[in-house]
């Protein structure tokens, strides 16, 4: 009997102990489930990235970095003091040509247009020299004729009654005419300069001496020694030439300026552009390339053509080739 009592509370402590295992382990199992059904959260750091924003237009080449070398000279080429690839200064010699009879003769009339347009320069120069003594005269007497007792209180202030009369608005007209004349004459010296210096280049163009027009890199040197050279066409010959006046390329130079291009945008693009942007550029003459660079300006007046109006956009290309030409 004792020893079942025994067996009994062995089993009820048995019991017991199953019991308080599996309260534990439910209660075990309770709070992990919940700790899984928790929302679970991602964090990464914050980092700066670029939003790409597409404007399509076309338009053209302003200016490259290449400037051609031109002649008007007619005849035939006796020196050549360059190559390709060689690095010159503004003003070295390129070659020299030894003219015929028609480039002798469109020399002497450009050396002949110079000489003309230099002395109608010292004239007109003269003559505001004289209208400037007259100005001054005629001042000086109006000065005098304002300031004396008829036309001056005494406490300096204008006699507005007797400034009326005519004797005083003549002086002041006098004045005021010959200063109009003078600065008139300014505009006159101004047009003879720009004559002079037309005139100047005109015979450097028909000079036998061709030198380089900047200082830079030249490329495509298409003339040899013995070649006979026709200004007035713009060919190459071996032999007689014709009347001069076009202009021949002889060279080009490369300088280290980069290419600009000018694009129109509609108004609802020129909102989304600012100087100092980025720019992908394509260009027809050369396929298969492309070019980047970066807005300079942007004119958000714009103009007006057939009731559109566009805005013209300038763009500097970061890099040039010999390809690009306006």
């Amino acid at each position: 009997m004792q020893s079942l009592l025994v067996f009994v509370q062995k089993r009820k402590k048995l019991l017991l102990i199953a019991g308080g295992i599996f309260v534990t382990s439910l209660i075990i199992w309770r709070i992990m489930a919940g700790q899984n059904n928790k929302t679970q959260y991602q964090t990464a750091k914050v980092e700066r990235g670029t939003i790409v924003s597409m404007v399509s237009t076309s338009g053209t080449v302003l200016s490259a970095n290449i400037i051609k070398i031109t002649t008007q000279a007619s005849g035939t080429v006796n020196n050549i003091y360059v190559k390709d690839e060689q690095l010159v200064k503004k003003g070295d010699k390129i070659l020299e040509v030894s003219l015929d009879q028609e480039g002798e003769q469109q020399n002497a009339q450009a050396w002949s247009s110079y000489l003309s347009a230099k002395n109608s320069l010292s004239s007109v120069e003269a003559t505001a020299y004289s209208l400037q003594s007259d100005m001054f005269a005629k001042w000086d007497t109006f000065f005098n004729l304002a300031t004396n007792s008829t036309y001056q209180n005494a406490d300096g202030s204008a006699n507005e009654t007797n400034r009326a009369l005519p004797e005083f608005h003549i002086a002041k007209d006098d004045w005021l005419a010959t200063e109009a004349k003078y600065k008139n004459q300014q505009a006159v010296i101004t047009q003879a300069q720009s004559a002079l210096n037309s005139a100047w280049l005109s015979y450097q163009l028909s000079s036998p001496t061709v030198t380089a027009p900047m200082d830079g890199t030249v490329n495509n040197l298409v003339v040899v020694e013995g070649m006979v050279i026709n200004g007035s066409s713009g060919q190459s010959t071996t032999s007689g030439t014709n009347n001069a006046g076009t202009n021949q390329q002889i060279a080009v130079i490369q300088n280290d300026n980069l290419p600009l291009a000018s694009y129109n945008l509609s108004e609802v693009d020129v909102t989304r552009v600012k100087s100092g942007m980025k720019a992908t550029v394509t260009l027809d003459s050369i396929q298969g390339k492309t070019f980047t660079g970066q807005v300079m300006t942007v004119d958000r007046i714009g103009t007006v053509s057939s009731g559109v109006t566009s805005y013209p956009v300038i763009i500097r290309f970061d890099t040039g080739a010999p390809q690009i030409l306006p």
